[in-house]
């Protein structure tokens, strides 16, 4: 997970915080064409298994993710992995930001 520039507080009376990041999923295959269509959709699969947890998992927090894209990556480090990197946005209530809560 490697966090992206945000926009701050949004939303019409400034209560929402939009927060962007970019989740890998990476894993190095084995040598045929085979394990690498394997990986590949073990990897994709993963963060479709990741976004899922945060909507409906057993811990449930006030907040939408939206996932804005998600791209293959190949060979895109020196051991080869190979992959997908998704773009999410995870939108919350900033409600606990308040005048009254300043020290």
């Amino acid at each position: 997970m490697r966090p992206l520039s945000s926009p701050g507080l949004t939303g019409v009376d400034g209560r929402q915080r939009e927060l962007t990041f970019e989740f890998y999923s990476l894993d190095i295959p084995k040598l045929s064409d085979e394990d690498y269509r394997i990986t590949m959709n073990n990897t994709e699969q993963g963060l479709y298994d990741m976004y899922a947890y945060i909507l409906d998992g057993p811990v449930q927090y006030p907040l939408q993710i939206q996932m804005v894209n998600i791209i293959p990556l190949l060979e895109a480090f020196q051991d080869k992995a190979v992959g997908w990197v998704m773009t999410a946005t995870i939108i919350t209530d900033s409600n606990e930001i308040s005048y009254c809560d300043i020290a």
